[in-house]
């Protein structure tokens, strides 16, 4: 075959009609929060998803967030049933630093449960110093000014 002869099939081929469609009527995009500690391995055994599979489509997007704030990753479904959904990761596991405590501190930043989420509490956990925080990177910088303006 000739140049022109591939260039003009390379021109014939089109997408059908109703290929193309907006993303949001195409698939869904679902969040996940995953228990601290969990292995990041977890999510991608099928099993992981048995109590929502039901609910998941192929060419869903799961995002999954740890509840201690310490990794993100998103998934792709390409399989799911009532009880299994085969995931497989879209780009990179997001590991995110965390802050050392210092040794001497009268404050620590702890995971408090989806309610409370991130608290500043004393070390000897008796008093509350504040709770709420998104992320542990929040609760670490309130500990910090806090630690500055109410010395020990």
């Amino acid at each position: 075959m000739t140049d022109t002869n591939k260039a003009s099939a390379h021109m014939k081929a089109k997408l059908q009609v109703g290929r193309v469609n907006v993303a949001e009527y195409s698939r869904a995009l679902h969040h996940a929060d995953i228990p601290a500690g969990t292995p990041v391995e977890a999510v991608f055994s099928p099993l992981f998803w048995a109590h929502h599979a039901s609910q998941f489509h192929a060419k869903d997007k799961i995002e999954c967030f740890w509840d201690d704030g310490s990794q993100e990753i998103t998934l792709r479904v390409l399989y799911a049933s009532t009880v299994e959904a085969i995931v497989s990761p879209i780009g990179d596991l997001v590991v995110h630093d965390k802050k050392e405590v210092g040794a001497n501190d009268t404050y620590e930043v702890i995971w408090a449960g989806p309610h409370a989420k991130h608290r500043v509490q004393t070390k000897d956990g008796k008093k509350v110093i504040r709770d709420g925080f998104a992320t542990k990177e929040q609760a670490e910088d309130f500990r910090r000014e806090h630690q500055k303006v109410v010395p020990a």
